[in-house]
């Protein structure tokens, strides 16, 4: 008869210190680091502030996010087309003056794979 360990299960897939924990964080660091050499520069703030979350329990496991809290990060990666993007560059977007989505998150997720 085999017994189920739960809780060192639970601490196996859950825990944000336990090999998954570790594996997601490492796979997060890839992401963030492709995503910022892929990110547009014009001063570096975008860049700079990229940053990631800890792992943190969800419903089905652990979670981290990636991101930046630099107001302007959405309609740099979405563009000008975007509801996102701040009021003038949906003015200059219906003249014709488009500014194209530059999704370097998006772009970095395959980093994360390996």
């Amino acid at each position: 008869m085999v017994k189920r360990n739960m809780a060192a299960r639970r601490q196996l897939l859950r825990a944000p210190t336990g090999p998954v924990g570790r594996d997601l964080t490492r796979r997060a660091e890839r992401v963030l680091n492709h995503a910022k050499v892929l990110c547009p520069v014009d001063r570096g703030r975008l860049r700079a502030a990229q940053d990631r979350t800890a792992p943190m329990p969800a419903a089905n496991g652990l979670v981290i996010e990636v991101g930046s809290n630099v107001r302007y990060s959405l309609a740099v990666h979405e563009g000008s087309g975007s509801v996102y993007a701040p009021r003038s560059w949906r003015i200059a977007h219906a003249r014709g003056r488009r500014i194209p989505p530059r999704r370097f998150l998006t772009n970095a997720l395959p980093a994360g794979r390996s």
